[in-house]
């Protein structure tokens, strides 16, 4: 029993440093509540669904009252504002699929939790989990300075309009980042089994189930982000098209400040959706290298392929699928499919705005 003790000690030290400081940070911010023996915790629990939905409710009252403080009779002035109204709307969204997945799926989360507790190694440094959370800070950073710019309010409601929409920006990419975190923990495990493989069926029969229990952890772990996966692709594919508008705009009237700072939502954008594409598409091609590398093995043994086991393994031929709900697959034709149709939307809106402009200047 004490020996037993120190190794899930000795486990949870090595997924604390492997999961440092994103899961700490999640935690913090209400959408992974979790215990330090990484467990489901009903404490942290109360405290993220409380801190969701006040964040929640806090940037829908401000979405409202932004919208009534200026006049949008003349649309092309006012889309700049408009842009932050629409994705502080996609955040909260998001903030929102984020706390019912807690609650719907609240056995599965605790599920994935106890799954990358009982993995046996990680990788020594993690990007998503050891340098997303200071990507974020510089991006909030630049997120503000261009909203000082832009944003024209009561002088009493500066600061508090601000931070709300920066925490809801944050977190907003922290769910992205704890999806794509948790991703490469489990892409290294497939990683790791594939290079275990030997022409050994005592040992391969052992890996065979490690890599199941892989992919039930990352079928569950698409499962409990399927809603926040497909709000985040949606508002990518608009942030895109309202970005590049404004941008435009913001270029013809000489806006500098303005097409800098909308350029370089621009660029997030682009980066958010790299990042889950790249995240699930790698995940599942190591996913895929397990059942080659093994079928290469049984191709060069007899005996090999006389065990039932390994036989029916390799014949089904188990793999990922990552999808948004299963409206859409996650991968590089996504990326390619999502900016050809925002560069269809972008011309269609410049060509609109060139037709009213023609016509108000008659």
């Amino acid at each position: 029993m004490l020996f037993k003790a120190r190794v899930e000690l000795f486990r949870g030290e090595i997924l604390r440093n492997a999961t440092h400081p994103l899961f700490y940070v999640c935690r913090i911010f209400g959408i992974l509540p979790y215990s330090n023996d990484y467990k489901f915790s009903n404490g942290w629990f109360k405290y993220s669904f409380l801190f969701c939905l006040a964040v929640f409710l806090n940037n829908t009252v401000l979405g409202w009252v932004v919208l009534g403080m200026f006049d949008v009779s003349y649309l092309a002035k006012a889309m700049d504002k408009l842009l932050h109204v629409l994705q502080s709307l996609i955040e909260n969204l998001c903030i929102l699929a984020q706390l019912v997945s807690l609650i719907v799926y609240r056995s599965a989360f605790n599920k994935l939790l106890i799954g990358l507790r009982g993995l046996n190694e990680f990788k020594t440094v993690n990007n998503y989990n050891r340098y997303g959370v200071a990507i974020c800070v510089i991006k909030i950073v630049l997120q503000v300075a261009a909203q000082v710019y832009t944003y024209d309010v009561a002088p009493n409601f500066n600061t508090y309009i601000f931070l709300s929409s920066c925490l809801g920006s944050f977190i907003f990419c922290l769910i992205n980042l704890e999806y794509c975190g948790i991703l490469e923990l489990l892409r290294y495990q497939f990683g790791s089994v594939t290079e275990e493989l030997r022409p050994n069926q005592y040992t391969l029969v052992p890996l065979t189930k490690r890599h199941h229990v892989l992919l039930e952890l990352t079928t569950t772990l698409n499962e409990i982000f399927s809603w926040q996966l497909l709000i985040m692709c949606t508002g990518i594919f608009i942030n895109l098209v309202t970005t590049l508008y404004v941008c435009i705009q913001a270029l013809s009237d000489l806006k500098v400040l303005t097409v800098l700072g909308t350029a370089g939502m621009c660029l997030w954008q682009i980066f958010l959706l790299f990042s889950l594409a790249i995240s699930c598409e790698e995940t599942k091609e190591k996913a895929e290298g397990f059942n080659n590398e093994l079928f290469k093995l049984m191709r060069e043994s007899k005996d090999l392929c006389s065990n039932e086991k390994l036989h029916l393994y390799v014949t089904m031929k188990q793999t990922l699928n990552f999808t948004a709900c299963g409206f859409f697959t996650i991968g590089y034709p996504l990326v390619t499919s999502i900016i050809a149709a925002a560069t269809t939307y972008l011309v269609i809106l410049v060509q609109f705005s060139m037709s009213d402009n023609t016509s108000g200047g008659k």
